[in-house]
């Protein structure tokens, strides 16, 4: 895996745990080794909130990126971008 994208994974990743540490929304950041690929699932009002008051999960994003394609930075940059409005 080259530098970039490693390092821009490896941001996606901070930022989901800044954001899971202090908002109610919910983020899942995976790594699928097998197919070189992330996936990160936001859903928009925590994972929890379901229970409360029997609405569904909401999904607000959801994002599969296969880190060997050609536009895997723009499209990580992207996902960076969206969680950093997340967070504020």
């Amino acid at each position: 895996m080259k530098k970039e994208i490693k390092e821009k994974v490896m941001k996606i990743m901070d930022l989901a745990l800044e954001i899971n540490s202090r908002e109610k929304n919910t983020i899942f950041v995976e790594y699928f080794g097998h197919t070189n690929e992330i996936c990160a699932k936001v859903y928009e009002k925590g994972w929890e909130y379901w229970r409360e008051n029997g609405e569904g999960r909401k999904k607000l994003n959801e994002s599969y990126l296969y880190l060997d394609k050609d536009d895997c930075v723009e499209k990580l940059d992207n996902l960076i971008e969206k969680l950093k409005e997340m967070k504020g």
